[in-house]
């Protein structure tokens, strides 16, 4: 009697090193049951429901968040037009300016408006004016909302991908996951919104 107890323990634990496990991966065609690897990457799932943004696209959209961004500037370019005959109504200098300081604050004011725009909107919006109407989302490479501080690096790496005759957004319409250098390195992607699962 315990001699057939022991056959059965030992089936029963034969049994048991054959089940599969969660770290295996196997879908049953008639239960439709789906168990995945454990080290399965949800952020690389995730990422193959979206389609990335392209160059023109995202360049169309660059150049709609610059008017924007031109329209808010107008109020305060106007302003300093009517503080100093260095200025022209439309914005920007005439020459070289006779009043140094007020050149500064002019360029940081403007400089200021842009970071703020871009980085927030980034970061709380995950896009911007230009963006929204082309319905197009910035995340980061896992997937989830940009920091206010990777946001500001993308920012200022946004302008070294300028520096070499714009090389740095060029990029992105060779790379595959569309990616320009400030992406890279703030690792962000921008997607195509009505692509997002």
């Amino acid at each position: 009697m315990k001699r057939k107890h022991k056959i059965y323990r030992d089936e029963i634990s034969h049994k048991n090193d054959n089940c599969p496990t969660y770290s295996e991966k196997e879908t049953s065609g008639t239960s439709g049951i789906e168990r995945t690897n454990g080290t399965n990457d949800l952020s690389t799932r995730q990422e193959s429901s979206f389609k990335y943004a392209g160059f023109w696209i995202r360049l169309l959209a660059y150049h709609i968040d610059v008017v924007f961004l031109y329209i808010i500037r107008y109020p305060i370019s106007l302003f300093f037009w009517l503080l100093s005959d260095d200025f022209t109504i439309w914005g920007g200098l005439r020459g070289r300016a006779s009043n140094f300081g007020l050149d500064v604050l002019y360029s940081l004011i403007n400089i200021g408006i842009w970071f703020a725009y871009f980085t927030v909107m980034v970061s709380k919006r995950q896009t911007t004016l230009g963006k929204m109407l082309l319905k197009l989302r910035v995340l980061g490479e896992d997937m989830n909302r940009v920091s206010l501080r990777r946001a500001f690096v993308r920012e200022v790496f946004r302008f070294i991908s300028w520096i070499p005759c714009g090389l740095g957004f060029i990029w992105a319409a060779f790379d595959p996951r569309k990616q320009a250098w400030h992406d890279k390195v703030a690792k962000t992607l921008v997607i195509r919104k009505s692509y997002s699962s």
